[in-house]
């Protein structure tokens, strides 16, 4: 495990180019409709990955990708691949299901007739079957299409492949290599208990319900309070290089 993605850092980081960032969707119905503010715009980046920062949320478009501007921070993902960073509150609206996202970073990708939600930083509300998913980062979850009791079906919930992830992430990246590998490290970072906690996540779905920690020693306790610190600041070192540069 360690050797491949080792491999496909190697490759990324020496293939990796600086993107020309784009500001306005080449693609808009009705005409220049996203530049003018309108509601009810459809968007795509054609046949170029795009880039797009409105207020404090970046929109990176894969080629090919269409979305819709229904209202203020509330999209409507047609097709393709989108990464969206936001410190704000976000409404994703798709053909399975709607997505909220109070402030992060998160991907929704179409593949095989299914939409993968993919939560990179913070958590994401999926509002599915009348119910509500809660996928912390670090993990996904697809969602396709209803089954004969009209209810849309769904997968587990599991942790983010990362070597695949790095190779998408790396197509949509308009930083340099540098700045590329220091947010690999961050997530690192950030994700190193993921898979130590997957087993128990994965037994809360099933069950359907979200179980409260029992109550822990007071050292565990300080422990877990030192660790949330640690990981807010690496998730503010994260922003900076999106926002404040």
């Amino acid at each position: 495990m360690k050797s491949t993605l080792s491999f496909v850092l190697f490759f990324i980081f020496s293939t990796i180019e600086i993107k020309v960032k784009a500001s306005d969707p080449p693609l808009q119905k009705p005409q220049n409709c996203f530049s003018t503010k309108q509601e009810d715009c459809i968007f795509s980046s054609g046949k170029k990955n795009l880039q797009i920062q409105e207020d404090k949320v970046v929109l990176n478009l894969k080629e090919n990708t269409v979305l819709e501007r229904r209202e203020k921070d509330n999209l409507e993902f047609i097709s393709g691949t989108v990464w969206i960073q936001n410190q704000k509150p976000v409404q994703v609206r798709t053909l399975y299901g709607k997505l909220e996202s109070a402030n992060g970073e998160f991907w929704i990708i179409e593949k095989e007739n299914k939409i993968l939600f993919r939560s990179i930083i913070g958590t994401l509300n999926i509002h599915l079957n009348s119910d509500v998913l809660r996928i912390p980062e670090g993990f996904q979850i697809w969602i396709s299409g209803k089954n004969n009791l009209g209810k849309n079906i769904y997968g587990v919930p599991e942790v983010v492949p990362m070597e695949t992830h790095l190779k998408l992430w790396a197509e949509l990246f308009t930083g340099t290599r540098e700045e590329f590998k220091e947010k690999v490290s961050l997530l690192k970072n950030l994700y190193k208990d993921n898979r130590n906690e997957s087993g128990e996540f994965y037994q809360k779905i099933v069950d359907r319900h979200v179980a409260s920690f029992e109550a822990r020693k007071n050292v565990e306790k300080i422990a877990e309070q030192k660790r949330r610190v640690q990981l807010q600041e690496i998730r503010r070192l994260y922003f900076e290089k999106v926002f404040e540069r």
